[in-house]
């Protein structure tokens, strides 16, 4: 699972029942689901929507993050 998220550490939080996973290091990137496994299945697909945009931006992801 580190793999999936680029070293970055991830946690999960719960909320009315509702489960959200974010990244420790900037939790403004999250993703909700009903189980942890379709939280973190969400987490993965925003982080690649949020670094596909960083990309398409031009803007560095490692140097912002790391």
């Amino acid at each position: 699972m580190h793999d999936d998220y680029d070293g970055f550490g991830v946690r999960i939080l719960e909320e009315d029942g509702k489960l959200m996973a974010q990244f420790i290091e900037f939790p403004e990137v999250a993703a909700c689901g009903n189980t942890v496994v379709a939280a973190l299945i969400e987490l993965k697909a925003v982080w690649e929507a949020t670094k596909d945009i960083y990309i398409s931006r031009g803007l560095p992801i490692i140097d912002m993050w790391h």
